[in-house]
């Protein structure tokens, strides 16, 4: 039973026991198991291990501590646990260590260093009931307890405190619960770390929603004001926030709508009306400010010395540039608002907001708007909104303020119109001089139409009353004499009677003239509950129309408008200079344009408006392109990404502004510049090795042209670098279909045969080494693909999991080639143990880097690698299904979500699972002896170790290659020697357990059983001495007989003394003088074989022996059986017989 294991159980049998009897005050000096547990540790500090028991119960008291804290914590966020867990550790662990430490007399020294473990930093420890006077060592004990408890308690909470925003205010118990732990812990930046991580790669994401960006920030306000009352969390977790939200063309909008609407902030549209999130806000810090009396104005002394004795230094991690006053009232609207950056921007969205809102009112009831404006206005007087004053004033009703409204003619119909001027008529009697002048199109109308079998009753524009009422008197019209007497344009009558057509009231048909519609009243209006008629208010049929159909003119609008004062200036600049990339423009302008009005635009408002200027073909996006491709040529891949991004984003910008009527031949012009600009990008992103957004890039890409040569080219050597060769294949084929592959035959033919042997191998395993070893392995290492052979992931009987044999496999046959997902190599320096040290350490750390990086660019790999094991909880692990890492596994198979990688888990796993390349693949590889290799191959993480492994691996390039060593029957597991197995015993125990485990094999066990014998350590102390290699082998050899060894067990016993064999059979004169007595080379060889597999210093003895008999084909087929079981059947029979003859082995 491992450590894991132990834990469990002690963990069951701790909860099942002592929680339920702690009121009958169980525990006691006298206690049976504090009685047993106390002699163990007089025993053991008797012999000098006092700090190995005391770490030994500590252990256990911990791993049982932090079972409690995980099982009363859970995922359940409304109830708080810390008390529980504090009465928890004075029912538990401490009433047993107060009876352990009264048995042992509390002598034994706490603060032993070796223990490891932390000293808290709270000096005050919780009382201790039931014990009168507790003794140092038990203070000592409960500090520590506790302190790891709220560490613990503290991991789980920010771990899940994305969750726990999200479910805020109802999780607010476990908001205090880590602010506590925070106190007690002081580990700030750890929650700061990894809020920050949660945020970016599970909300700040393209398929998340301003709306719900916007609101969580608010709960993330909320909560961290609750942990944190002086802000300093608020600013540095706020930054990335703030930031990716500036980058969105919504914020604005949504930020304004969140503030004046009824929901109260709440995205689901509860709330009561009037209760905007702006209120709320105001309400909350209003209670904030009541609560802090922190106020040094108008204070007398008395208050003043009260203010002085609670002041407390800011943390650490404040901004120095902000003072404590400043930071200790958190101005929520002002950190909202302040996403924005530029005051007019809000300003003038709540401008046109606001005149939407009263211009779509049927009655003067304004009070809800008033009430906004206030508390806006108060907002601006309180925090540090940046809002002025004078702006928010300009909303009054003057036309002097009033964003523009839209203007069009609209004939109304004569009674109508005959009303209108009557009751201007009437205002200007009474109000003279003023008159009342008809923004005729504005506004809504209440209409009644009534029918055979019923009236229904519409609230809808001007317009479109105005259309419905032309046939009052006449029943059906053609669409160019009804345009002409509404007054508007024939394309906007047939976009706006639309409404009626669809809610059946008016039929559509065509004239003579194919341009000309007529439309008809129906005679009996159908189902109205069928045709959905409803008497639907005009601000929601307002929201079916098209934008331009808006009251008031747009930001949007507006913005074009201001930003055409610089258009001739930009014209200006770009004849005089030439192509300027965007930024510089940018700049440019914000240096020179400083009269009035000044350039205070945003990068984001210049790009949109310089898309309107592309559209308009007064701009040529020509140059940005080639200064992309320029970079691409140049191999400068993160720049070229930059300005492909740019080019992109007008691109599309542009062609979601263009219309159903736009001239074909230039958007099929913009769409091929998307494509290419794409596929582009996908190439530059391929060389960064950003394979999951190049592949994205390389879809869209196709999208648009689906056998674009070049896209298709791409993406087929991205699926090959993933080793998804099928599909790579099928990009390659379609390819052919664009007339662009006939220039091009030469390459893709390349690509082609290079696919088809890639998965070829994939497929079928058919590898073959022998002409790169025929060739002294000069030049690159064979391309090889990925290949999963008869085997699948189990459970192993060692604990964890392990790879098996499917099928009865002959040594030699290939098991598994799989690909790193990186490695680092080098020459180590002259063996100065310091220098190879600190070269390892260095090469270790370049190696990590890679790792994470590969993880965070491939979301693949990142789950592939997020399956390996971290060395605990081995008996819980899933056990994966092997298909999940064959090549052609479906993407769709793995999460999308791309998350940051756990930089602490991804080192606990490289720890276990990376494999350092052993000196005969260095000699394959063409190193010398200081080579040095690391890497990580998460297939091969699979295989166990074992003193009597199965199989062997070589690496060759990036790639392992593994292979039966020996005969593996099915249903076998599949294991391989982590260090040299050529060793006796206890030398192989002391290198198990510098890797962390001790080895359970078959072999192991039996030497264990047998190395008792009196006559083995003689034999062992006879061969350490080097005396007489020969007589230690004929003692082992007669000890055998006699003991009754045969079979496997005979061949691990001459593994564990094959350095004697070795030297005996290198000796002659030893060889002479025991004769017969030693075995002759080909019987401890195959029994070698047999029992460990193969092993290139048995082969170069087998060799040697052949080289000096003369070489008979018995011999030499013997030495070719052994050769497969060291360098597998990739080496076919020629090319063995000349990795035997080169002495690779040597």
């Amino acid at each position: 039973m491992d450590l894991d294991e132990k834990s469990k159980f002690s963990c069951r049998t701790g909860e099942m026991d002592v929680d339920e009897s702690y009121h009958k005050r169980k525990f006691s000096e006298n206690n049976k198991l504090v009685k047993k547990i106390g002699k163990v540790v007089r025993d053991l500090r008797s012999l000098g291990f006092t700090s190995l028991t005391e770490d030994a119960y500590a252990s256990a008291i911990f791993l049982l501590l932090k079972a409690k804290v995980h099982d009363l914590a859970g995922d359940d966020y409304r109830s708080s646990v810390l008390q529980s867990i504090k009465e928890w550790i004075q029912a538990v662990p401490l009433q047993f260590l107060y009876a352990l430490l009264a048995y042992l007399g509390d002598s034994v020294s706490y603060d032993s260093p070796s223990s490891g473990l932390k000293s808290p930093l709270a000096s005050c420890p919780s009382r201790f009931p039931g014990i009168e006077t507790p003794s140092e060592g038990l203070v000592r004990w409960q500090l520590r307890l506790e302190y790891f408890a709220y560490e613990t308690l503290q991991d789980l909470r920010i771990a899940k405190l994305f969750e726990i925003i999200v479910d805020y205010p109802d999780s607010s118990p476990a908001i205090e619960d880590l602010k506590q732990c925070l106190e007690y812990t002081g580990q700030h930046s750890k929650l700061i770390d990894s809020f920050i991580s949660a945020l970016r790669y599970r909300l700040l994401t393209a398929g998340a929603s301003t709306n719900d960006i916007l609101h969580q920030y608010v709960s993330t306000i909320k909560a961290l004001r609750t942990i944190d009352p002086t802000g300093v969390f608020l600013e540095a977790v706020g930054e990335p926030l703030r930031d990716y939200l500036r980058g969105r063309k919504d914020t604005v909008k949504c930020i304004v709508t969140m503030l004046t609407d009824g929901t109260g902030g709440n995205p689901n549209g509860t709330g009561n009306p009037g209760d905007s999130l702006l209120e709320e806000l105001n309400r909350d810090e209003e209670n904030q400010e009541n609560a802090g009396c922190d106020d040094d104005i108008n204070t007398d002394d008395k208050q003043a010395w009260i203010n002085a004795e609670r002041w407390e230094p800011d943390p650490v991690e404040a901004d120095p540039l902000k003072g404590s006053r400043n930071r200790r009232k958190i101005d929520v609207l002002g950190m909202i608002v302040g996403i924005i950056g530029s005051k007019d921007q809000l300003v003038n969205e709540y401008r046109v907001m606001l005149a939407e809102k009263l211009l779509n009112k049927s009655d003067y009831d304004i009070d809800s708007e008033i009430r906004t404006l206030e508390l806006l206005k108060a907002g601006a007087e309180q925090g540090e909104t940046g809002v002025s004053l004078d702006l928010l004033d300009a909303t009054i009703i003057s036309s002097n303020f009033w964003p523009p409204i839209q203007d069009e003619s609209l004939n109304i119909p004569g009674s109508v119109d005959q009303l209108l001027s009557d009751y201007a008529k009437r205002f200007h009697e009474i109000k003279t001089p003023r008159k009342l002048l008809w923004k005729k199109n504005l506004g809504s109308v209440k209409l009644e139409l009534q029918f055979e079998d019923r009236a229904v009753q519409f609230t809808v524009a001007p317009v479109h009353a105005a259309i419905i009422m032309q046939f009052q008197d006449q029943t059906s019209w053609t669409s160019k004499n009804l345009a002409v007497a509404i007054g508007i344009p024939e394309d906007a009558l047939n976009r706006r009677i639309n409404f009626w057509i669809s809610k059946g009231i008016l039929a559509e048909s065509l004239g003579a003239d194919s341009d000309d519609h007529i439309y008809t009243l129906v005679d009996g209006m159908v189902d109205t509950s069928r045709n959905g008629v409803n008497n639907g208010s005009c601000e929601e049929l307002l929201a079916g129309d098209e934008e331009g159909e808006r009251s008031v003119a747009s930001v949007e609008e507006q913005l074009l408008k201001e930003m055409t004062i610089y258009e001739k200036f930009i014209l200006g600049m770009l004849t005089n200079f030439g192509s300027m990339a965007l930024d510089r423009i940018h700049n440019t302008l914000k240096m020179f344009c400083v009269a009035d009005p000044p350039y205070d635009k945003s990068l984001q408002q210049l790009q949109s408006f310089l898309s309107g200027l592309v559209s308009e073909e007064k701009l040529e996006l020509r140059d940005g392109i080639s200064k992309a491709t320029e970079l691409l040529l140049r191999e400068e891949w993160k720049e070229s990404v930059q300005i492909y991004s740019q080019f992109i984003s007008l691109c599309q910008e542009k062609l979601s502004n263009t219309h159903d009527n736009s001239d074909p031949d230039r958007l099929s012009k913009l769409q091929k510049s998307l494509c290419l600009a794409l596929s582009n990008r996908a190439e530059a992103r391929s060389r960064l090795r950003e394979f999951s957004d190049a592949l994205e890039d390389c879809d869209q890409a196709l999208k648009l042209e689906s056998t674009h040569f070049k896209t298709l080219l791409c993406k087929g050597k991205i699926l090959i670098n993933l080793n998804r060769y099928s599909m790579a294949l099928g990009c390659f084929k379609r390819a052919l279909l664009d007339p662009q592959s006939n220039g091009n035959s030469e390459t893709l033919n390349g690509y082609l045969d290079r696919c088809k042997k890639l998965e070829f191998q994939s497929r079928n395993g058919a590898f073959d080494l022998s002409d790169w070893v025929l060739n002294r392995f000069q030049g690159k290492p064979p391309e090889l693909a990925e290949y999963i052979g008869a085997v699948q992931i189990k459970k192993s009987e060692n604990g964890g999991r392990g790879f098996f044999a499917t099928k009865n496999t002959e040594a030699g046959t290939l098991l598994l080639v799989t690909k790193a997902v990186a490695t680092d190599r080098g020459i180590l320096p002259e063996p100065d143990e310091d220098s190879s040290e600190s070269a390892r350490l260095v090469m270790w750390k370049d190696f990590i880097d890679k790792v994470l990086d590969a993880a965070a660019k491939c979301t693949r790999t990142h789950n592939l690698i997020c399956a390996l094991s971290t060395g605990e909880d081995e008996e819980g692990l899933e056990v994966p299904d092997i298909s999940l890492f064959r090549p052609e596994t479906e993407e769709s198979i793995f999460s999308k979500e791309k998350k940051k990688p756990n930089t602490g888990r991804i080192l606990s796993i490289l720890d276990v699972n990376s494999l350092t390349e052993d000196a005969i693949s260095a000699k394959v590889l063409g190193k010398n002896s200081d080579y040095y290799g690391v890497g990580l191959w998460i297939l091969a993480s699979f295989i166990n170790h074992s003193c009597n492994p199965n199989a062997r691996r070589l690496h060759i390039g990036d790639h392992v290659v593994i292979h039966a060593s020996r005969d593996v029957k099915a249903g076998e597991e599949i294991t391989f020697a982590y260090f040299d197995v050529l060793l006796p015993l206890n030398k192989r125990q002391e290198m198990s357990k510098t890797w962390g485990f001790n080895c359970n094999c078959k072999r192991c066990k039996f030497e264990e059983e047998i190395g008792s014998r009196r006559e083995i350590k003689e034999i062992e102390m006879v061969l350490e001495r080097a005396s007489d290699m020969g007589g230690g082998i004929v003692r082992l050899e007669e000890g055998m007989r006699r003991w009754m060894v045969k079979g496997k067990e005979k061949g691990y016993l001459r593994a564990s003394f094959w350095a004697a064999f070795s030297e005996a059979f290198k000796s002659e004169k030893s060889m002479r003088r025991w004769g017969r007595r030693i075995p002759a080379v080909e019987a401890v060889t195959e029994s070698i074989a047999e029992a460990v597999g193969g092993d290139e210093r048995v082969l170069k003895v087998v060799v040697e022996g052949v080289k000096k008999s003369g070489a008979g084909l018995m011999e030499m087929e013997r030495a070719m059986k052994l050769g497969r079981g060291v360098y597998g059947k990739v080496v076919k029979k020629q090319a063995m017989r000349a990795l035997l003859e080169l002495g690779l082995h040597d």
